[in-house]
Order: C-alpha cells, then structure tokens, then sequence
C-alpha cells in the first residue's frame, strides 16, 4: 500500500535509521519539467516563466531531506526564521534572503518517479485556491483565497506558481523506516504574505 504525505497534512512519528537516496539527471528533469508545465498553466495570461533548476539549490535541500531521513521523525521545515541580530535570514546560497520550501514524504518504493509525484501533489491543492478571491492570504492558506480544508493548505501549490520565483533545487533521502523524503528549495522565495502568486 503507498502512503503520500505533505507537511500540512500529517507529522509521522517514525523510528531512527538512515539510508541514502539522491535525485539523478533524468527524475531531475521530469521535476523540473512538472513545475514548468504547471506554470505554462497559471497566470493571468496564461503562462508563468520557467524555472530553471540550480544544482546549488539541490545540494541544500539534499541536506535537509538528509536530515529528515536520518531523523526518521517525519516532516519538518528546514528553520528559516530571522536572525535576531540583523533580521536576515540564514541562507548560505543567498545570503540575507529567503528561500522557498516545498516537503513531501511517501513509503512507495523509490523507482525515479517520486519527484514528480512529489510535485503532483502539491499541484493538486490547486483545487483549494481561488486566484479571484484572494486578498494575499491565500497561499497562508486563508479563505478566501485558499478554502482547503483542516489539514489541507495551498501554499505548496501558489510556491509551485509564485511568478516571480525563478529557481529550484531539489533533493531525495531515504530512511532506514523506508520513508523517502523529498524537498525543494525555491529562489526567490514565493508566499509572501500578503501576496498573490500572479
């Protein structure tokens, strides 16, 4: 039986081990190709700019869902809090800015197509965001822009589309437990509220 999660909707308690996993050239690609025929979609027009991919980018969030997969405790955002003495963000690609951060977490064997299943699923809380409505909230996962239900969000969706994000790096571990942990950095960071994606 498969098993998909997104860090909005469940934090699995799983038990420590770790084993390795990495994103190669051709999951890369449909990753990448996924997020850039959604944004072919979306927009006023339609019809987002692509992203490219920044090996830059995939190494930081190689990582973390290394972290995660050693830690085998589930889904947890990378913290991209403020530092107190300057208010910049601690990033080492981008010094004093923010990143974005899509998680994904599944139990299905690793065959190459988790990536782009990882995207699908965030695309998939489109049916949750209503561009019309929004007030800028949306992708926080306010009505009235975004009516996803409790333990449901949009904002992996609207980062997915933010227009003015124009990067992304992606990275994949495996846990001792067999969780497969995914996670995309994006640059610039989208969501910020109060914001509309395009």
């Amino acid at each position: 039986m498969k098993i998909f999660f997104c860090i909005a909707t469940v934090a699995a308690a799983l038990f420590a081990g770790r084993a390795l996993a990495q994103i190669g050239p051709d999951e890369q690609a449909a990753i990448l190709a996924a997020h850039n025929n959604q944004r072919a979609m979306t927009g006023p027009a339609p019809g987002e700019a692509p992203l490219t991919w920044s090996n830059d980018l995939a190494t930081y969030a190689q990582a973390w869902a290394q972290n995660l997969a050693n830690q085998d405790q589930g889904l947890m955002h990378r913290d991209s809090s403020p530092n107190p003495a300057d208010n910049t963000i601690n990033n080492p690609i981008f010094p004093g800015q923010s990143l974005g951060e899509n998680l994904f977490g599944s139990t299905a064997p690793d065959d190459g197509t988790l990536g782009p299943a990882a995207v699908a699923d965030w695309i998939s809380e489109m049916q949750f965001y209503n561009h019309a409505a929004d007030d800028g909230n949306g992708a926080a996962g306010l009505p009235p822009g975004c009516t996803a239900p409790q333990g449901n969000s949009c904002g992996h969706y609207t980062q997915v589309v933010w227009s003015t994000t124009t990067q992304v790096g992606c990275g994949k571990a495996t846990s001792a437990s067999g969780w497969t942990f995914i996670d995309c950095n994006y640059f610039p960071a989208g969501n910020i509220i109060p914001g509309l994606p395009f």
